[in-house]
């Protein structure tokens, strides 16, 4: 479950939380932060983790604040009781401003 970006300090930050009643087999999740360029979604920055999540487990990426349209993009690929599975879903999305990236810089000093 991505949740929408949040300006902190000079970055972007992206969070995602997996909710797990039962643990999976396998379980890669790919959290990516993206901006919109030309109509399409690009990504600034990817992190992955293979680790079996915990009940709650909490999920974090980073990049460099820039103005323009951000999301958080989260994918996972695991297998569940014996069956695979794909999970894709998309937070809000936030539209990043120059203040905001200014105001996240002077805050960090």
């Amino acid at each position: 479950m991505p949740t929408k970006p949040t300006v902190t300090g000079p970055s972007i930050l992206g969070n995602a939380y997996a909710v797990c009643d039962v643990p999976p087999e396998r379980h890669v999740l790919t959290l990516s932060l993206q901006y919109r360029q030309g109509g399409t979604w690009k990504t600034a920055n990817s992190a992955t983790s293979t680790a079996i999540p915990d009940p709650r487990q909490v999920y974090e990426v980073k990049t460099g604040c820039r103005p323009g349209l951000w999301r958080v993009h989260a994918g996972v690929v695991g297998t569940l009781q014996g069956r695979d599975f794909d999970f894709k879903d998309n937070s809000i999305e936030r539209f990043v401003t120059a203040d905001d990236c200014d105001r996240g810089s002077r805050g960090s000093r």
